[in-house]
């Protein structure tokens, strides 16, 4: 499922960087935006980078633009959703 929300980055939670089942390191950064919607809805998302640190990644107080897809995925018999954001763009 592909979405798109534009809002302002609230919160910036801190990095976690860590190892995949296959070796590689990844970084993955979290950050919470309040919608423009007539109820400013929050929305907490994640970016994940293989390959090396993120750069030019959102801080709090941008206002973007994020396109976003939905993904479910089960563990020990629970299911969770994870909002992976694949495209952020900084609007004026």
């Amino acid at each position: 499922m592909r979405c798109e929300a534009e809002g302002v980055i609230i919160v910036a939670l801190p990095v976690v960087n860590g190892i995949t089942s296959k070796g590689d390191e990844f970084e993955k950064r979290e950050f919470v935006l309040q919608c423009d919607d007539w109820y400013k809805k929050k929305m907490k998302f994640s970016m994940i980078s293989f390959g090396g640190p993120m750069e030019d990644y959102p801080e709090v107080g941008d206002s973007v633009s994020v396109k976003f897809t939905v993904e479910a995925m089960e563990s020990k018999g629970r299911w969770f959703n994870e909002v992976r954001a694949y495209n952020i763009t900084r609007r004026g």
